[in-house]
């Protein structure tokens, strides 16, 4: 993992739209572990597609 990922994403994502993509659909047994992880550390990019 990189350091301070969370907080540069989060200035990327204050500029740019930031997506992450997962090969969650080839999967389908961990789906939801590939959900809830980027909602466990970067709840602002799932926040956003909410709402």
């Amino acid at each position: 993992m990189i350091q301070d990922r969370q907080e540069v994403i989060s200035k990327l994502n204050d500029k740019y739209e930031v997506f992450i993509t997962t090969a969650a659909m080839e999967f389908p047994s961990c789906m939801t572990a590939k959900y809830e992880w980027p909602k466990a550390h970067f709840s602002y990019l799932i926040d956003r597609l909410n709402s």
